[in-house]
């Protein structure tokens, strides 16, 4: 809502991993201290991980995760993006989840690309949309579902039409022929219970599920 958040922390299942550098900052720092991490550099191997020390600036990196008494390695799906300050030190940004990225075989589409777009289409309709997900049909078409806020919003969309939808995102976004299809409100809860039970986790972990084609 309208609730400034200053400062915070980054918590993954295996540990806290980071927090924030300081107020009215997106940096992170990674607390080393509570877990071994590691950065894997986005779409290489396991065996090019680098220690944060060695990271660089302007890459995305994955966090590995190893807990306190090494029983595991674990990549996260977390991405982060690298920062090498004045100093010397280096910093992060959040960059991402693995499970926002959309995979097709003929590309890789990371659906946070997708927010300004929705922005838009909220102002420029008058609609509240609440949440989004994507996923590829087996004839290989691209549909982008919205989801209202509220059934007097969804009766909102209908009368705009989806053609209005599907103009906004072709403008914006030009590399990807994507279809605009509407569904009923709170069914990204639905999808999130189902994947909750599907990966046998509680609710607090369960972030939205943004493609459903994984």
């Amino acid at each position: 809502g309208d609730i400034p958040v200053n400062g915070g922390y980054m918590l993954l299942p295996e540990a806290v991993v980071a927090k924030a550098a300081c107020a009215e900052t997106d940096e992170l720092l990674l607390l080393q201290s509570n877990a071994y991490i590691e950065l894997l550099p986005v779409d290489e191997g396991v065996d090019t991980a680098v220690t944060p020390k060695d990271a660089k600036s302007g890459k995305k990196y994955e966090l590995i995760v190893t807990n306190r008494s090494g029983l595991y390695r674990k990549q996260t799906g977390v991405y982060v993006l690298a920062e090498n300050k004045p100093d010397g030190s280096v910093s992060f940004v959040y960059a991402g989840r693995k499970d926002d990225i959309l995979y097709t075989d003929k590309l890789k589409f990371d659906t946070n690309r997708l927010l300004p777009v929705i922005d838009k289409m909220e102002k420029s309709t008058d609609c509240e949309i609440s949440d989004y997900s994507v996923s590829e049909e087996d004839d290989g078409r691209i549909i982008l579902y919205l989801e209202a806020v509220d059934d007097d919003n969804a009766d909102k969309m209908s009368n705009v039409g989806s053609d209005v939808f599907s103009k906004i995102l072709k403008e914006n976004i030009t590399d990807i022929s994507m279809e605009v299809r509407f569904v009923r409100p709170q069914t990204q809860l639905l999808l999130r219970d189902r994947r909750m039970m599907d990966i046998q986790t509680v609710t607090d972990q369960m972030r939205p599920v943004r493609v459903l084609t994984h």
